[in-house]
């Protein structure tokens, strides 16, 4: 109880304060420094296994830098956590990053999404309020939301793809 407690109490955390909060308690942890837990389990993609998906016709899209509440980000935490962050990626790999998926389905601000499109080369910014037609705002598209009981979510996924399917 007291860890639901504690998550649920972690999303209110400003983004300001957030990085300041997540140290300490890495630090209390006692667990290592974050480089060392990276190093030992290796969770992410490498540089090659990344140039291997391109090369293999993948695409990627964007989640952000650090994983925030994007409806929280102000201009200067919009252009951090997305707008540098596709272009770091753009740059490294030698592509075009098209789609952002929002963390959390969080839709950043009416007036930073405007500001994330006119900015970035990204085309389409996906929440996840599991609208039945996309069509109306071809980039700002809802992706259907699987965060929900294994059951749930595949009805999800299979009849609201087949009622897209029949409408257009």
């Amino acid at each position: 109880m007291r860890t639901t407690h504690f998550f649920n109490l972690s999303n209110s955390w400003e983004m300001a304060e957030k990085e300041t909060y997540v140290n300490f308690l890495w630090n209390i942890s006692k667990i290592g420094n974050l480089q060392q837990m990276l190093n030992t389990y290796k969770p992410y993609l490498n540089d090659h296994q990344i140039f291997e998906m391109l090369n293999n016709g993948q695409e990627i899209g964007s989640h952000s830098k650090s994983h925030p509440f994007c409806d929280q980000l102000n201009i200067n935490e919009i252009n951090e956590e997305i707008i540098e962050s596709v272009n770091r990626l753009n740059n490294k790999y030698g592509i075009n990053i098209s789609a952002l998926s929002y963390p959390f389905g969080n839709r950043a601000l009416y007036h930073n999404e405007i500001y994330i499109l006119q900015k970035s080369k990204l085309k389409v910014l996906l929440g996840i309020n599991d609208k039945l037609n996309n069509l109306l705002e071809p980039k700002k598209w809802e992706r259907t939301g699987m965060e929900k009981e294994y059951y749930k979510s595949l009805n999800s996924l299979y009849l609201k793809s087949f009622y897209r399917n029949c409408i257009s």
